[in-house]
């Protein structure tokens, strides 16, 4: 009967001890979970092997519901050899062709660049040894809906949009980049609505000089109609530019 004790003692030990793993591991996955729930609002697009600590989510206005802005923004951020942010840019939102001054646009880049500055980064190695790096993230305006509107299903992802352009006017070369001998190329996100004008603009990537004069083109340009189930239908694309002296 000792023995017999002594057994069902230890089995009961390890019950519960299984028992026990069993509320941490859960607890675990579910700290997991909303972990990835919260970092779906937030992503970082390059470099891929760059993984956030701590990110908290930008608050934005209700507004930025509307399809007319877009699902994301980005920001450019340096990264320090702590793996702090020790600067941050924020890209254009989708902005509305007929009001480049909408004040919505500017109170959602300063919510991504407070949010980006106080994002903390697993240290970036390379070669064994920390270093400073510029890290772009993309943050959701809104969260991910559990079923797309009428709208929404009605707008068609076309990628980078120049070959379907029927009018594609150059934009201006800014004075202050040409004094400076600036150069390069931007990309410049666009929403076309179902009689082929575009209907918002933002800048993605390049430099910031070149945004608001790409902004400026892209709401010109007119493109070649798409028809989704046999009806005229909404386009997201880009449009690529390229800036020289």
């Amino acid at each position: 009967m000792f023995f017999y004790w002594v057994a069902m003692k230890n089995l009961g030990r390890r019950f519960c001890y299984i028992n026990d793993m069993k509320a941490i591991l859960t607890t675990f996955a579910l700290c997991l979970f909303a972990a990835d729930l919260a970092h779906s609002q937030m992503r970082v697009i390059y470099p891929e092997n760059v993984k956030p600590i701590s990110a908290p989510l930008p608050s934005f206005p209700e507004e930025v519901r509307n399809p007319i802005y877009g699902d994301e923004i980005r920001v450019l951020a340096h990264i320090d050899t702590e793996g702090k942010v020790k600067g941050a840019l924020a890209y254009f939102p989708l902005t509305p062709c007929s009001n480049p001054a909408d004040p919505t646009i500017e109170t959602v880049r300063s919510a991504a660049v407070s949010a980006a500055r106080a994002t903390v980064f697993h240290r970036i190695l390379k070669d064994g040894k920390a270093i400073e790096e510029r890290v772009s993230i993309g943050y959701r305006l809104r969260p991910v809906p559990s079923s797309l509107s009428d709208e929404q299903r009605r707008i068609v992802s076309i990628g980078i949009a120049n070959g379907r352009a029927i009018a594609l006017p150059k934009p201006q070369y800014p004075e202050a980049a040409r004094r400076a001998l600036l150069n390069g190329s931007i990309t410049v996100q666009i929403l076309i609505d179902e009689s082929g004008k575009v209907i918002s603009a933002g800048s993605i990537s390049g430099h910031p000089q070149f945004a608001e004069p790409g902004m400026i083109a892209a709401c010109l340009a007119r493109f070649r109609l798409m028809t989704l189930r046999n009806e005229p239908a909404k386009m997201l694309g880009a449009i690529s530019y390229n800036f020289a002296p």
